[in-house]
Parts: structure tokens; C-alpha cells; sequence
């Protein structure tokens, strides 16, 4: 009888330990995420979303010009319907971009009937909202 229960001690005494590690290990990870949400809260900024805009290529199809325009949001915060314009001296084409998330990349395209040269084109961020 005296192994039995010196064999169950020494089991208990390993779960023991166990449960203590994953105790241990479990707070760690609790205060480590309190820790990451507290310096976000506390180093968030309010700056606006700031755009920088560029043609990434041209193309010609079916007699209309297809220009793609990266759209950088270099800002700390997101933004939505944001509104590219292209201007070519006799032409304005403009889309919609749903969703810029914050120091993000996308991209739109925009639709001329004219021949477009790259040096001609005036991109800007017409507008945007807050989501």
C-alpha cells in the first residue's frame, strides 16, 4: 500500500506543477496583452489619414486609356469613400476607393477617352470620410 501512495503523492506533485506552469504561463500572456492595449491607447494619434497618389502604369483598349493609380494612406488612421481625380487639360475622371485602412496601399483606376501622357496627368485626393 505504502507505493501506491508514494507513487500517487509524487503524481499529484507533477499535475501540481503542471497547473502552476500553465497558471503561470496564462497570466503572462494576460498581462502582456494588457500591456500591448495600454501603449496603443496611450500612443494613439489623431492625426488625419494622408494620401500620396501616382500612376502606376498605362494602358490603351478599345480606344480608351485605362490609368491605375497607387493610392498610398501614410496616415495613422483609416478612411473611406475616398475619391481620386485625374485631370488632362480637356478631361476630369475620378473613382471611388471604399476602404483605406491606415499606412496602406491600393489601388483605382481611371478612365480617359483621350490619349494620356504621364506628365500631363494631375492626380489629387479630391475627398474622403471617417469609417
Amino acid at each position: 500500500m505504502n507505493d501506491t501512495s508514494g507513487a500517487k503523492k509524487q503524481a499529484d506533485r507533477r499535475s501540481g506543477v503542471l497547473e502552476w506552469s500553465i497558471a503561470a504561463a496564462s497570466g503572462l500572456a494576460v498581462a502582456v496583452l494588457f500591456g500591448f492595449l495600454l501603449f496603443e491607447a496611450l500612443t494613439a494619434s489623431d492625426a488625419p489619414p494622408t494620401f500620396t497618389t501616382h500612376p502606376a502604369f498605362i494602358r490603351e483598349a478599345g480606344g480608351l486609356y485605362y490609368v491605375t493609380v497607387t493610392v498610398n494612406n501614410d496616415g495613422p488612421k483609416a478612411a473611406a469613400d475616398v475619391t481620386v481625380t485625374g485631370d488632362l487639360q480637356q478631361q476630369t475622371a475620378s473613382a471611388t476607393l471604399d476602404y483605406a485602412p491606415a499606412n496602406s496601399q491600393s489601388e483605382v483606376t481611371l478612365v480617359f477617352s483621350e490619349a494620356v501622357e504621364q506628365e500631363a496627368l494631375r492626380l489629387r485626393v479630391e475627398s474622403f470620410r471617417e469609417p
